[in-house]
Protein backbone atom coordinates (compact mmCIF):
# COMPACT_ATOMS: atom_id res chain seq x y z
CA UNK A 1 0.00 0.00 0.00
CA UNK A 2 1.47 3.34 -0.99
CA UNK A 3 -0.02 6.27 0.91
CA UNK A 4 2.51 8.65 -0.61
CA UNK A 5 0.42 8.81 -3.79
CA UNK A 6 -2.67 10.07 -1.96
CA UNK A 7 -3.51 13.72 -2.35
CA UNK A 8 -3.12 15.14 1.14
CA UNK A 9 -4.90 18.43 1.74
CA UNK A 10 -2.71 19.80 4.50
CA UNK A 11 0.98 19.42 5.36
CA UNK A 12 0.23 18.14 8.87
CA UNK A 13 -1.80 15.29 7.41
CA UNK A 14 1.03 14.47 5.03
CA UNK A 15 3.22 13.69 8.06
CA UNK A 16 0.46 11.45 9.42
CA UNK A 17 0.21 9.66 6.07
CA UNK A 18 4.00 9.11 6.11
CA UNK A 19 3.80 7.65 9.62
CA UNK A 20 0.95 5.33 8.67
CA UNK A 21 2.83 4.16 5.58
CA UNK A 22 5.93 3.51 7.69
CA UNK A 23 3.92 1.42 10.15
CA UNK A 24 2.34 -0.60 7.36
CA UNK A 25 5.69 -1.34 5.76
CA UNK A 26 7.32 -2.38 9.04
CA UNK A 27 9.52 0.70 9.36
CA UNK A 28 8.28 1.65 12.82
CA UNK A 29 10.34 4.34 14.53
CA UNK A 30 10.01 6.23 17.78
CA UNK A 31 8.34 9.67 17.53
CA UNK A 32 6.75 10.50 20.92
CA UNK A 33 9.77 11.59 22.99
CA UNK A 34 11.31 13.16 19.90
CA UNK A 35 8.20 15.28 19.36
CA UNK A 36 8.22 16.55 22.94
CA UNK A 37 11.92 17.45 22.79
CA UNK A 38 11.48 19.06 19.37
CA UNK A 39 8.65 21.25 20.72
CA UNK A 40 10.74 22.36 23.70
CA UNK A 41 13.67 23.05 21.35
CA UNK A 42 11.41 25.27 19.25
CA UNK A 43 9.85 26.97 22.30
CA UNK A 44 13.34 28.06 23.38
CA UNK A 45 14.18 29.28 19.82
CA UNK A 46 17.40 27.27 19.77
CA UNK A 47 17.58 27.10 15.96
CA UNK A 48 17.46 30.90 15.69
CA UNK A 49 20.24 31.25 18.25
CA UNK A 50 22.45 28.68 16.50
CA UNK A 51 21.87 30.34 13.13
CA UNK A 52 22.81 33.71 14.65
CA UNK A 53 26.13 32.14 15.64
CA UNK A 54 26.91 31.55 11.95
CA UNK A 55 26.02 27.87 11.75
CA UNK A 56 24.56 26.71 8.44
CA UNK A 57 20.89 25.73 8.38
CA UNK A 58 21.95 22.40 6.85
CA UNK A 59 23.64 21.46 10.14
CA UNK A 60 20.61 22.19 12.36
CA UNK A 61 19.01 18.71 12.09
CA UNK A 62 22.31 17.11 13.14
CA UNK A 63 22.81 19.49 16.08
CA UNK A 64 19.26 18.90 17.25
CA UNK A 65 19.81 15.15 16.89
CA UNK A 66 22.94 15.29 19.03
CA UNK A 67 21.12 17.06 21.85
CA UNK A 68 17.83 15.18 21.72
CA UNK A 69 19.51 11.79 21.43
CA UNK A 70 21.37 12.46 24.70
CA UNK A 71 17.97 12.90 26.38
CA UNK A 72 16.21 9.91 24.80
CA UNK A 73 18.90 7.36 24.00
CA UNK A 74 22.26 8.46 25.45
CA UNK A 75 25.39 7.07 23.88
CA UNK A 76 28.34 7.79 21.65
CA UNK A 77 28.13 9.54 18.32
CA UNK A 78 28.08 6.09 16.66
CA UNK A 79 25.11 5.12 18.83
CA UNK A 80 23.44 8.48 18.08
CA UNK A 81 23.92 8.00 14.33
CA UNK A 82 22.41 4.49 14.48
CA UNK A 83 19.53 5.68 16.65
CA UNK A 84 18.73 8.64 14.37
CA UNK A 85 18.91 6.64 11.16
CA UNK A 86 17.31 3.36 12.22
CA UNK A 87 15.16 3.74 15.36
CA UNK A 88 14.00 7.35 15.55
CA UNK A 89 11.70 9.47 13.42
CA UNK A 90 13.35 12.71 14.56
CA UNK A 91 14.32 13.66 11.00
CA UNK A 92 10.60 13.63 10.15
CA UNK A 93 10.34 16.62 12.51
CA UNK A 94 13.63 18.42 11.85
CA UNK A 95 13.99 17.65 8.17
CA UNK A 96 16.70 15.38 6.88
CA UNK A 97 20.27 16.62 7.17
CA UNK A 98 22.12 17.46 3.98
CA UNK A 99 24.60 14.71 4.83
CA UNK A 100 23.73 12.01 7.34
CA UNK A 101 27.18 10.49 7.72
CA UNK A 102 28.93 9.79 11.00
CA UNK A 103 31.61 12.34 10.08
CA UNK A 104 28.90 14.98 9.57
CA UNK A 105 27.61 14.20 13.05
CA UNK A 106 31.11 14.66 14.50
CA UNK A 107 31.48 18.00 12.70
CA UNK A 108 28.06 19.12 13.96
CA UNK A 109 29.22 18.33 17.49
CA UNK A 110 32.17 20.66 16.96
CA UNK A 111 29.86 23.43 15.76
CA UNK A 112 27.60 22.88 18.77
CA UNK A 113 30.57 23.21 21.11
CA UNK A 114 31.46 26.54 19.46
CA UNK A 115 27.95 27.78 20.39
CA UNK A 116 28.18 26.63 24.01
CA UNK A 117 28.63 30.06 25.62
CA UNK A 118 25.86 31.67 23.58
CA UNK A 119 23.52 28.77 24.36
CA UNK A 120 24.23 28.99 28.08
CA UNK A 121 23.56 32.75 28.10
CA UNK A 122 20.39 32.31 26.06
CA UNK A 123 19.00 29.57 28.31
CA UNK A 124 19.95 31.38 31.52
CA UNK A 125 18.36 34.66 30.42
CA UNK A 126 16.42 36.21 33.29
CA UNK A 127 17.77 33.37 35.48
CA UNK A 128 14.46 31.54 35.05
CA UNK A 129 13.63 28.31 33.29
CA UNK A 130 9.99 28.03 32.30
CA UNK A 131 8.43 24.89 30.93
CA UNK A 132 5.49 26.19 28.93
CA UNK A 133 3.38 23.10 29.53
CA UNK A 134 2.69 24.44 33.03
CA UNK A 135 4.52 21.50 34.61
CA UNK A 136 7.09 23.57 36.48
CA UNK A 137 8.66 26.95 36.92
CA UNK A 138 12.05 26.82 38.56
CA UNK A 139 14.26 29.67 39.73
CA UNK A 140 17.86 28.96 38.77
CA UNK A 141 20.34 29.92 41.53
Amino acid sequence: MNLGTLEVACEQYRELANCIEAMLTGQVRSIGPEHICHCVWNDFNINELILSEGVSAHVLPLIQTLVISRLISPGSEVHTWQWANHRSALYELTGAPLRSSLNSLYRAGGRLLECKDALEKHLAKDRTVIIDAGIATQEVP
